[in-house]
């Protein structure tokens, strides 16, 4: 039954992720088209309000990857560096502790970066360990064969 829910998370947080990212091209082609043909100094606060916006989906987009990115590095028992984390502050308390964290894109490539060796080092260790001892069984079995049919003759 876990698996189930925690497959359903990972499909709904997948739609999720693919509607930020198709809202954040959206915002962008907007962006783009709202400016076109204007002065910089006319264009200047639709940019600043169109950047807004994509930065706020941005942020919403990180933070939606970070939570599946943080629990394969717990998975894979990675710890996660300090500088991979975007703090979110309360800039009416500055002093305060962050509202959130979540990974920022740089550290979004470190940690899948650290996951992918996580996984080869695995996979390496797989064949260098278990493929002798295989092999070594399968050889036996080959011995046992074969002398069972020279006994039987």
């Amino acid at each position: 039954m876990n698996i189930m829910i925690r497959w359903l998370n990972r499909a709904r947080d997948f739609r999720q992720q693919i509607r930020l990212q198709r809202k954040l091209a959206r915002l962008q082609r907007e962006s783009d088209r709202g400016v076109r043909g204007l002065e910089f100094t006319k264009s200047l606060p639709v940019r600043i309000d169109f950047q807004k916006k994509i930065n706020a989906v941005g942020a919403q987009l990180d933070r939606l990857v970070s939570g599946s990115l943080i629990e394969k590095a717990q998975r894979f028992s990675i710890e996660i560096p300090d500088d991979c984390w975007q703090n979110e502050i309360d800039p009416n308390f500055p002093g305060f502790a962050p509202l959130s964290r979540y990974l920022h894109s740089r550290g979004q490539r470190t940690i899948r970066k650290l996951i992918r060796r996580e996984r080869r080092e695995n996979i390496e260790w797989w064949v260098k360990v278990v493929g002798p001892i295989l092999a070594l069984i399968v050889s036996i079995l080959g011995l046992a064969v074969a002398a069972i049919t020279v006994l039987r003759n």
